[in-house]
């Protein structure tokens, strides 16, 4: 499997799997970067969850493998503790070259093709989204507060957002909320509907959604689309058209 490459100095980058095929990932030219060092998980195709999160750091820089430092161990754990198997899972890159601070919006849509490559690749069922680089690169306008813990659906994936572990590092707040929601995640996947966990709250403000869309992605009265009020608009027209017996 081979794809058009053009990466940030112009080099193309082969990755050799199992499978022994070169997978060549194309990262968009970005005038920030002139050396990048890009951490892939390709290992297997046969993973059922994908845990895209935000950017590499110099232990995973230095192992060529993503999400090995002590945030990666810390989600290992929490997702052992939920019942996953931590080996089944694969870890993918919001940004995939190594960057001293967080990355800035040009640099997550510069890296967008590679990350959207790598899932489709992978094919997982379920994506488990780690923080907030990680969400806004799909929601831009969410809060992970009122994202957390809630499926949804992106297109062909399924998702289901948590706090990222770095969190959990630094305060046992978010540690412990990282296993609360992984362990709901659980019953999630469990379940024979998981559309029967969709949260009845607006993705953005967590106030009471009016609008659900398909996708399990809710809205209050004032995120609510256009459409909605459009739908509101002509509703009012024919109640007023019954009271008036016109």
């Amino acid at each position: 499997m081979t794809w058009p490459i053009e990466t940030h100095n112009q080099k193309s980058y082969a990755i050799h799997t199992p499978r022994k095929r070169d997978v060549v990932v194309p990262i968009k030219s970005v005038k920030l970067i002139n050396k990048p060092t890009i951490v892939y998980n390709l290992e297997t195709s046969s993973h059922d969850y994908i845990v895209p999160y935000r950017v590499h750091n110099s232990i995973e820089d230095e192992k060529g493998e993503p999400f090995v430092g002590p945030s990666g161990q810390l989600l290992r754990r929490c997702l052992k503790d939920a019942g996953f198997d931590p080996l089944k899972v694969s870890y993918v890159n919001t940004y995939s070259c190594k960057y001293a601070e967080s990355p800035t919006e040009e640099h997550i849509a510069a890296c967008s093709p590679n990350k959207w490559n790598q899932l489709d690749y992978l094919s997982p069922d379920w994506l488990i989204i780690a923080g907030s680089i990680a969400l806004h690169s799909v929601l831009p306008d969410v809060k992970i507060s009122a994202m957390r813990g809630r499926p949804f659906k992106l297109g062909m994936f399924k998702c289901y957002t948590i706090y990222h572990p770095s969190a959990g590092l630094r305060n046992g707040n978010y540690e412990r909320m990282i296993e609360e929601d992984l362990a709901k995640f659980r019953e999630v996947i469990d379940s024979s509907d998981w559309m029967e966990f969709i949260s009845d709250l607006c993705m953005y403000c967590k106030e009471s959604a009016v609008w659900i869309e398909d996708s399990g992605l809710g809205y209050c009265v004032s995120h609510a689309p256009k459409e909605y009020h459009v739908r509101q608009e002509l509703l009012k027209k024919e109640l007023e058209e019954i009271r008036s017996g016109t």
